[in-house]
């Protein structure tokens, strides 16, 4: 068995990826699981959880026939309608359309929950297999390709219905597309799954950011061919930002959700930490220390490395983080020693994460290329040991 493992590491990897994800979702079927938030998720279920009433509230929006109120909010935000806008309606507007576009062509309700889930399942099946090619690829080894595989995180985030999924599966497609396009090919396709992950989430465009940030890097204005795409990518970036500005203030804190989006981490609120933490120091140097401190609890925060929001038994919570043990030095390495556009990416996507909300779910989309430098991290530690006692010895 440990030969053909070694023989055929991938073809392992994709089965015990397929098994898994299989095996969990007939679990959740039969007996519905309880998250750290309390909330019970499951194929059979209606989704209650992950600003769900956001989206559902969307869909409403978008498909039946409330189009005139979202445009009179949208011109009461950009401060061209004198009408008065009501009182218990935030800054928040309409989410990105394809999450609701998707509730409503799997007729998504309390009565129709599986289609969507089975949806869910093969995607995020497709997707591991898509990351174990790539990481397979790079050399990552047997091991590592079943720990991937095998990891609760990914798993967990395809069985609740929400963008999470989708946007990862987004991202991915843009990673692949992007990488054949890095090597020579054109950026259609790549500008194509860029567009789709500005249409999934108010933090896609930063893929069309990405895009458009390392052509340049690379001095692709010079082609010709990549005229087209970059406009194209350029128009879209510029009406996904007025599309999104309304959504983004209120995660940012800046507008009139922001009390909503106060969160602890660690169980300090982030207006704590903003307002300085030691008011024994002078006060720049308690906000600057603070402000530093905020910022190492969100990074913790992303990789999953925290406390749980809910009473769960202690193994659940170790088998959540763990993956953490893995990202936190795959985002430091990635930081150092990453490939440049690798960087650029990884950069850009925790943008919106540090001026907002700091979740580990939110990692989904990148968790994959985290995990891959978290493993080179890993094997850089295990050949400066292997030299250090080589020299001992």
């Amino acid at each position: 068995m440990i030969r053909f493992w070694r023989a055929h590491p991938l073809g392992v990897a994709v089965m015990l990826a397929a098994s898994f994800r299989l095996a969990v979702f007939i679990f959740a079927l039969v007996w519905p699981i309880a998250g750290e938030d309390g909330r019970v998720v499951s194929p059979r279920l209606l989704e209650q959880g992950v600003d769900m009433g956001y989206y559902t509230y969307s869909r409403q929006i978008l498909f039946h026939g409330e189009h005139a109120r979202a445009v009179e909010r949208y011109l009461h935000f950009y401060g061209l309608s004198d009408n008065a806008r009501p009182a218990d309606e935030g800054t928040m507007i309409v989410s990105a359309p394809l999450f609701p576009t998707l509730l409503e062509v799997f007729a998504y309700d309390e009565a129709n929950t599986l289609p969507i889930a089975v949806a869910y399942l093969a995607m995020g099946l497709l997707l591991a297999i898509l990351w174990l090619r790539w990481m397979h690829a790079q050399g990552i080894g047997p091991m590592w390709l079943a720990v991937f595989a095998l990891l609760p995180n990914p798993v967990w985030l395809s069985l609740g219905i929400s963008t999470d999924l989708p946007f990862a599966f987004a991202v991915g497609l843009f990673f692949f597309a992007y990488e054949r396009a890095d090597r020579g090919g054109n950026l259609w396709l790549p500008t194509l799954f860029a567009i789709l992950a500005a249409l999934t989430r108010g933090n896609g465009p930063i893929l069309l950011i990405f895009l458009l940030l390392d052509r340049l890097r690379v001095g692709s204005l010079r082609r010709r061919a990549d005229w087209p795409p970059l406009l194209v990518a350029s128009g879209v970036l510029g009406l996904a930002g007025l599309y999104y500005l309304p959504e983004f203030t209120a995660f940012a804190g800046l507008g009139e959700l922001d009390h909503r989006f106060d969160i602890a981490y660690f169980g300090i609120s982030t207006n704590v930490f903003t307002a300085g933490l030691f008011p024994a120091l002078p006060g720049p140097l308690d906000r600057a220390i603070s402000i530093a401190l905020l910022g190492g609890a969100k990074v913790l925060y992303f990789v999953g490395l925290r406390p749980s929001y809910w009473d769960i038994p202690l193994a659940f919570l170790v088998a959540r983080a763990a993956a953490g043990l893995v990202l936190l030095p795959g985002l430091l390495y990635a930081a150092v020693r990453g490939e440049t556009r690798h960087k650029l990416l990884i950069l850009l996507y925790l943008v919106p994460i540090a001026l907002g909300t700091s979740l580990d779910r939110y990692n989904l989309a990148i968790f994959p290329l985290l995990f891959y430098y978290g493993v080179l991290a890993f094997y850089a530690l295990a050949a400066r040991l292997r030299l250090r006692t080589a020299a001992i010895g």
